[in-house]
């Protein structure tokens, strides 16, 4: 019965984050702003990444390019398939540095909302800047254990194909479908564990090891609860991922050109779901919290 008791609390805490979620992105359509902006800055690094590529600047990169890849990379249509590479590098280190500081400027306003009803960014930066070392910290921590696990899931995935039972043989020509799957839900795993830890920084002004911590012990009280917010917004990723995994395939059978719309599409779900998350990941804080008080 207290299990059952348990389960149905979770229910009410991902239906409340979810519904005050749509009530301030309704109410205070303005909080997706720096997620916005985070957008046009990805829509400007495509940019400038093509032009890069063409000519007389592609020329000063080319040892590099040559260097990790190949000269035909440097050539159309394959510069595109570079350039969706060297995006994704540009996404992680941009996400890194400016992304953490945009995360912890909407949880600071997410928390001026529940407080006063009404929020300013200029406050949450100037209020998110002491605490950035901290936020960064962890964005670096979580960024390490999903590069880690992603590699292990790769060579675990190699070595279950090198065994050549009839079972993953089966499976091969699917290869890349059921690692996006298992990637997501490796991300979900692990951003679960961490998702916490940003508002108890920004919101209980913990440093970054007791915010860890603290993320931790939320993420086992509340495991349901917690998977379903991160797990539902990052499957919505999914499509995308598997665009991108078939590029060559996608690239010879329609346009080259669609590397570009892919990238493209790419950022509006990543604008979504970084919203979508963060938002519902505060609220669900605030309300462990009120519950355990």
């Amino acid at each position: 019965m207290s299990s059952l008791k348990k389960e149905a609390s979770q229910f009410l805490l991902i239906r409340e984050s979810w519904s005050q979620l749509v009530g301030i992105i309704i109410n205070q359509p303005k909080i997706m702003l720096p997620f916005a902006i985070m957008s046009t800055i990805e829509v400007s690094g495509i940019v400038l990444i093509f032009m890069l590529l063409q000519d007389p600047w592609v020329n000063f990169i080319r040892p590099v390019i040559k260097w990790y890849w190949q000269e035909q990379f440097l050539h159309y249509p394959l510069n595109l398939v570079l350039l969706a590479q060297l995006f994704y590098y540009f996404q992680v280190i941009i996400t890194l540095i400016i992304g953490t500081l945009i995360t912890g400027m909407t949880i600071n306003a997410i928390n001026q909302y529940k407080l006063k009803g009404d929020f300013s960014f200029k406050k949450a930066f100037w209020e998110t800047l002491p605490k950035y070392v901290h936020l960064l910290i962890i964005s670096v921590i979580l960024l390490v254990a999903i590069t880690f696990a992603f590699n292990l899931q790769k060579i675990l995935i190699m070595k279950l194909i090198a065994k050549n039972l009839d079972i993953f043989t089966s499976l091969k020509a699917n290869m890349v479908n059921i690692s996006i799957f298992t990637g997501t839900l490796i991300n979900g795993l692990l951003q679960s564990f961490f998702i916490f830890a940003c508002p108890a920084i920004m919101i209980n002004n913990k440093n970054c090891l007791a915010a860890l911590f603290s993320s931790v012990w939320c993420a086992f009280s509340k495991m349901f609860a917690v998977l379903m917010i991160v797990l539902v917004p990052l499957s919505i990723y999914i499509p995308i991922a598997m665009l991108k995994g078939k590029l060559f395939y996608i690239m010879d059978h329609i346009v080259p050109e669609i590397t570009l719309f892919i990238l493209l599409a790419g950022i509006i779900v990543t604008l979504l779901i970084n919203v979508v998350i963060t938002v519902s990941s505060t609220q669900l804080y605030m309300l462990i919290k009120g519950q355990d008080k």
